[in-house]
């Protein structure tokens, strides 16, 4: 006859020896479990999007060089253009690419103009978009010729001269009498950033695209582990923080900002941002931001890593046009995400 005290010593030593084994499967799955998540995180970052957002993409045939996309132009929620160049041939010098669409990406339209160019730059200003041509056959290569394209961004015209250019930059004199200005700069980021070393320590800063008045940029110091985003205002010639918020947070730490787009108007903020995870650059967080009290506070929202991409904000919306120019061999993903305009 079995006591009972030989049953609670049996299942005792059962539970014993589960704990004891626990430990040892769990080093032996943890590999694995780890390597799941990662994968998972991996996904997360890289697609995931946030359900603010509704979501169309429609695919593109991509006719541009090994430089890909270089400039976006978007007129409204329907109207978007595409500029770079095309690929370089032994029989064909490559020539500058425009692709539209007026129907929110439904349909697009190619256009190769007939002017000859190994390099460009492309800036778009207002109405305008300005191509800058390099390596031009001249004694010192000192000025490079420029060029306009406006309407329908299907055509080229001549334009003028630089007086001098740069990575990002171009001092333009024009030759057409009809513009108002005789000489103005082109820029795509804040090259003169370094003036404002003590708010903006990242490599990444931005104008906001309506209102040079504003820039966004990032605030590194390791030694004291600050990372933050700065909202700078130009008050009285000079540029002085308005806002500022911590990067966003990871498992990894986020380490550094590289704003691709930034919009003001009144008190609504919005801007897209990447937050690299590591000194590397390996991995980025990817959000658009906003304010609708002036910068007081800010809320966010998930986006899908885009190799370009441009915001658009209307009366009623915001739109973001997101390219991956190399999720398929020889077509461009086109991603349109929608959410409304938000209120305060």
């Amino acid at each position: 006859m079995i006591k009972l005290s030989e049953i609670r010593l049996t299942k005792f030593g059962w539970f014993l020896t589960i704990g004891c084994l626990f430990p040892i499967v769990f080093l032996f799955l943890a590999p694995f479990l780890l390597l799941g998540l990662f994968e998972i995180d991996d996904i997360w970052e890289a697609k995931w999007t946030s359900f603010s957002f509704e979501k169309k993409t429609y695919w593109v045939d991509n006719v541009f060089g090994y430089m890909g996309v270089e400039e976006i132009a978007i007129e409204n929620e329907n109207t978007f253009t595409l500029f770079g160049a095309s690929d370089s041939t032994s029989k064909e010098e490559p020539h500058p690419i425009a692709i539209r669409t007026t129907d929110g990406g439904k349909n697009w339209k190619t256009t190769k103009d007939s002017i000859n160019f190994r390099d460009a730059q492309f800036f778009h200003r207002g109405d305008s978009v300005f191509m800058v041509r390099y390596l031009v056959n001249t004694k010192y290569n000192a000025e490079h010729p420029v060029y306009v394209s406006t309407g329908d961004y299907m055509n080229w015209e001549y334009f003028g001269n630089t007086e001098y250019s740069g990575r990002g930059y171009a001092r333009v004199k024009q030759e057409d009498s009809s513009f108002e200005r005789k000489s103005f700069l082109l820029k795509k980021e804040n090259r003169l950033g370094w003036i404002y070393e003590e708010q903006c320590q990242s490599s990444g800063k931005k104008y906001a695209q309506n209102d040079e008045n504003w820039i966004i940029c990032g605030y590194d110091k390791p030694s004291s582990s600050i990372h933050e985003v700065h909202i700078l205002h130009k008050y009285k010639g000079e540029y002085k923080i308005h806002s500022s918020f911590p990067n966003k947070w990871h498992i990894f730490t986020a380490v550094g900002m590289n704003p691709s787009d930034f919009y003001v108007e009144d008190s609504l903020f919005v801007g897209l941002l990447d937050f690299n995870m590591d000194n590397a650059g390996v991995s980025w967080l990817h959000y658009l931001y906003y304010s609708t009290d002036g910068g007081k506070t800010w809320h966010n929202r998930k986006l899908p890593k885009f190799s370009e991409e441009r915001l658009l904000v209307t009366e009623d919306k915001i739109l973001i046009l997101g390219l991956d120019e190399y999720s398929q061999k020889g077509r461009i993903l086109v991603s349109i995400l929608t959410m409304p305009r938000p209120k305060r």
